[in-house]
């Protein structure tokens, strides 16, 4: 486990050598980090992992620039096929419980993050639920607290259902 941290810690800066069209290499420094991402999805610049969780991207997600994926322990994060994720996105499946008065961040605590396929999620949104149903739509600047119902257009903070989609 330590291990792939630290890979992930050396080799997390190399995707921002390339130009942003270079998608194979990035797909290939991402695989020497222990990410499982398919031959047709395209992640840009700036993306960043951290931890020793697995993630596992899917066919055809596009990932926008800068966005980072906190995997934590055991933690699995699955990003679905034909999701969009627009710039500066974070996903985190790390938290705390509530400590003592002398120390607010106590024992730390960890989930899996399930994104189902044909998500969009927004610029600059915060995903900190455990499960984004297929079709959702996520609007930006979002911070998603709890589960996202298949379907659905959530905004704001916390991250509330707006309406169905068709």
């Amino acid at each position: 486990m330590m291990f792939l941290t630290l890979r992930r810690f050396l080799f997390n800066p190399l995707g921002d050598m390339f130009p942003s069209s270079c998608f194979a290499w990035r797909r290939f420094i991402l695989r020497l980090m222990g990410v499982r991402v398919a031959k047709s999805s395209r992640v840009n610049a700036g993306f960043r992992v951290y931890g020793s969780g697995e993630l596992l991207i899917e066919e055809n997600v596009w990932i926008g620039r800068n966005c980072h994926f906190y995997t934590i322990g055991r933690a699995r994060i699955k990003i679905g096929s034909n999701t969009e994720i627009a710039p500066e996105c974070v996903f985190n499946s790390q938290s705390h419980h509530v400590g003592t008065a002398e120390h607010r961040a106590g024992e730390c605590i960890h989930h899996d993050i399930s994104v189902g396929s044909g998500v969009w999620i927004g610029t600059r949104s915060v995903i900190l639920c455990e499960q984004i149903g297929n079709g959702a739509v996520i609007g930006a600047g979002a911070v998603v607290l709890s589960r996202v119902v298949e379907n659905t257009l959530s905004a704001g903070i916390p991250a509330a259902e707006k309406k169905t989609l068709p």
